[in-house]
């Protein structure tokens, strides 16, 4: 915990906005991930059974009112348009995710990098002569 308040502590007002709205994404995401993954197992029922209102895990939808004017090809089109959009959109979050996930990281790596650079650059000489190169490059 107490590393995470440290690291808290380092980032600006905007970069802890920046990073709550990343670990919001991160949420989202994973429940985008549950979401795709649950609707192959229906997909795959659909395409295996004759009957789709024999499918007890879909009863609750109370399909038969709904397919009964529907072709058995409509509906196994229709199905399997709607899962890829699920998985379609799901791995276009999760790719501008990582993007904004790693613009986030480079950026502040080089922010911390950028303040030791200029934290060793203001030290007078003196503090360069009698330090260790090797201790200084820990």
């Amino acid at each position: 915990m107490k590393i995470i308040i440290r690291l808290l502590g380092i980032f600006t007002n905007k970069d802890k906005v920046f990073f709550t709205f990343l670990i919001f994404g991160s949420f989202l995401g994973m429940i985008l991930e549950v979401f795709s993954l649950g609707s192959v197992i229906p997909a795959i029922s659909i395409l295996l059974q004759d009957d789709i209102t024999s499918i007890k895990y879909l009863s609750f939808l109370n399909l038969e009112e709904l397919i009964s004017d529907f072709k058995r090809e409509y509906i196994i089109t229709l199905g399997l348009i709607i899962v890829l959009s699920i998985f379609l959109l799901k791995n276009l979050f999760i790719g501008i995710l990582f993007y904004f996930q790693n613009k986030f990281s480079h950026y502040f790596v080089s922010k911390i990098q950028s303040k030791l650079y200029n934290i060793y650059i203001d030290k007078n000489y003196e503090f360069h002569l009698s330090m260790n190169s090797a201790i200084i490059l820990r």
